[in-house]
């Protein structure tokens, strides 16, 4: 039983769980600025959550054949930890299960380029974390921008 705890424990940290208030937050906070008390803005805003998650992921496998190679810092070193077919279709069905509810209230095609940004920040051909100036702006666009602007729109 422990042990099978334990192999969970670097998909656990994979996800980021730690850094997903932010999209989370911004989705919630448009909300508030809107006065919009329905449950939808709820559900965008854990729509905008497993979209985060599935880049997150894809963020921490990728770093791994570069920049975190070498890396001490436990996030890092749990993506050298996992199966990586199980950790892409975690991203997978993450991104999937993100963009169905965004698509139940409405919001699929912002969902969809949040999702297009989230992974252009660290996949091939773009890798866009490679560009200060992208780099920032990709981050600021998924996980600010779109999660606070779609409920608004």
């Amino acid at each position: 039983m422990i042990e099978g705890v334990r192999g969970i424990i670097p998909y656990i940290r994979l996800l980021r769980l730690p850094d997903q208030y932010i999209q989370f937050g911004a989705a919630i906070a448009a909300g508030l600025y809107t006065g919009e008390k329905a449950w939808w803005i709820f559900w965008w805003a854990i729509a905008t959550t497993l979209i985060s998650l599935a880049a997150f992921i894809a963020n921490e496998l990728t770093d791994g054949n570069d920049v975190d190679r070498y890396s001490w810092n436990p996030l890092h070193v749990a993506a050298k930890e996992v199966n990586r077919i199980l950790a892409w279709e975690i991203a997978g069905a993450s991104a999937l299960a993100g963009l169905l509810l965004a698509a139940y209230v409405s919001l699929f095609w912002w969902a969809a380029a949040m999702l297009v940004v989230g992974l252009a920040y660290s996949l091939e051909p773009i890798r866009s974390k490679r560009r200060f100036l992208f780099d920032a702006l990709g981050q600021l666009v998924v996980w600010w921008v779109i999660p606070f602007t779609a409920p608004i729109a």
